[in-house]
This record gives structure tokens, C-alpha cells and sequence, in this order.
């Protein structure tokens, strides 16, 4: 009796030493048992979460049926995402993973889980996908033309911009379809520089020649290293001091 006591009295510890909060309840939605953390993470105390219903906490009730459908379904629930109302009617967010718990023939009566809150880790992708909506924005409606390539020139994004102004060209997949052999100087030299610009640039579309200047940067990311080539488009016909227009092969090379 003795020891078992004791063993008793060492669960009670551990399960209220866990930070995350764990609870039971039966198959109606009824806590049973919850620990420490799940008492602060709710705001309620055990005596008072000890018999109430699951669907009070939830913001939407419809969303406990569906996540009770999948775990009488599956007899388990990892990471599911639950919106829930803290006592003092602030809203937050959990992911929990559940455990129906059956009899001996197979019946579930119970639902054993843990609970964690992640309201910052949601708030914290919602800000990140408002942010990315935002840029994709920008990028889509700037007034010049940006395409995003890897070292080799491969295109990997491109603007509607870009689309209007290179056509079928930017289709083909890699810049040089674009700008010959120059698209490799603009790269190497946005490697070197990190920022390298050519004022004006003649590229043939159609019948026409559209003059544009070139700006590239280089996008040093985590695991690549990417290239922001952005072309403002000047028009089919400008009237530039002799010295801004396209040079010859061999001496845009030399000045480079």
C-alpha cells in the first residue's frame, strides 16, 4: 500500500510538472481529469473544468464534431488545431494529440490527449502569409519588369511586367534566351558587385527593338543564392547622348 502510494504521489507530480496541458474526458466531451498546465492555458480551475463540456471552450462548437468524427474514425487525432475561449473570454489557439480510449469490447468511453498553445506560431504565419500576399502584390503590379534566376540563369519567378514586355522568350526558361551570352557577364558581375547595371540595352521583339536599362542584384538566401534582374523599359525609340547607348560587344566587355 505503502509503495503504491508513493507511485501514486510520483504520477501526481509528473503529470502536474508537465508544461503542456493534458487532459481526459469522456466520449460525451465531459472533462475527467486535467493537469496543472491545462488548468492555466484555460483559466479555469480543476474543480470548475472537472464535468464541463468541451464545446464551452471551443469557439465554434461544429469543429469538436468534426474532430470527434476523425478520432471515432481513426482512434487518434495528431495536430489537430483547435480555436478555443479562455476564461476571461480572450480567444486563443492549441494543437492537441488525442487517444480514443475503448472498453474491453471494442465500445471508446474516454478521450485521452495533450494540449499545447501556439497562438504565437499562428499569429506569427499569419503575419509571414500577410507579408508574402503584400510582396507578391508589389511584385506582380511594379511598373518594371523583374525576373528572379539561380546562377545558371534558370528563370524561376517572373512579374506580369516581364511577361508583356519579353514575351515567348521568358517562357524558354533560362535568361540567355533572353540576352545571349551577355546574361552570363550580368550574372558573374551581380556575383562579384552584389549590384550591377547596364543604363541602356537593345533587345529585339518581334520586328521592333525595345531599349531598356538592366539592374541586377544578387538575393543571398539561406541555402541559395538567387538574382534579381529588373529591366525598365526606356521604349522602341529614346534619343540618349551617344556615349549611354548599347557599346559594341567588345567594349561592353572591356568595361566590364
Amino acid at each position: 500500500q505503502k509503495d503504491l502510494q508513493k507511485a501514486k504521489e510520483e504520477y501526481q507530480e509528473l503529470f502536474n510538472a508537465v508544461p503542456d496541458g493534458i487532459y481526459a474526458c469522456d466520449i460525451e466531451g465531459r472533462f475527467s481529469k486535467v493537469n496543472k498546465a491545462a488548468c492555466e492555458i484555460l483559466g479555469y480551475s480543476e474543480e470548475e473544468l472537472i464535468g464541463k463540456h468541451i464545446k464551452d471552450i471551443y469557439v465554434n462548437p461544429a469543429d469538436r464534431d468534426k474532430y470527434l468524427g476523425y478520432l471515432l474514425e481513426n482512434g487518434y487525432y495528431h495536430g489537430f488545431v483547435a480555436h478555443l475561449k479562455h476564461r476571461s473570454g480572450k480567444t486563443f489557439y492549441v494543437e492537441t494529440y488525442s487517444t480514443l480510449v475503448k472498453d474491453k469490447n471494442g465500445s471508446p468511453v474516454a478521450i485521452e490527449g495533450v494540449f499545447r498553445d501556439i497562438t504565437t506560431r499562428i499569429k506569427l504565419s499569419e503575419q509571414i502569409q500577410a507579408s508574402e500576399k503584400k510582396f507578391k502584390t508589389i511584385f506582380e503590379n511594379n511598373f518594371d519588369a523583374i525576373i528572379v534566376t539561380n546562377e545558371k540563369g534558370d528563370i524561376l519567378e517572373f512579374n506580369r511586367k516581364a511577361e508583356r514586355l519579353l514575351g515567348k522568350e521568358l517562357k524558354m526558361g533560362n535568361l540567355k534566351n533572353i540576352l545571349n551570352e551577355d546574361s552570363e557577364i550580368i550574372i558573374k558581375n551581380a556575383m562579384k558587385k552584389e549590384y550591377f547595371e547596364i543604363p541602356t540595352y537593345a533587345i529585339s521583339k518581334g520586328n521592333s527593338v525595345h531599349y531598356v536599362s538592366i539592374g541586377a542584384s544578387k538575393l543571398s538566401l539561406d541555402k541559395e543564392t538567387l538574382f534579381q534582374i529588373i529591366f525598365h523599359d526606356v521604349g522602341t525609340e529614346i534619343h540618349k547622348r551617344p556615349q549611354d547607348i548599347r557599346l559594341p560587344r567588345t567594349e561592353r566587355v572591356k568595361s566590364v
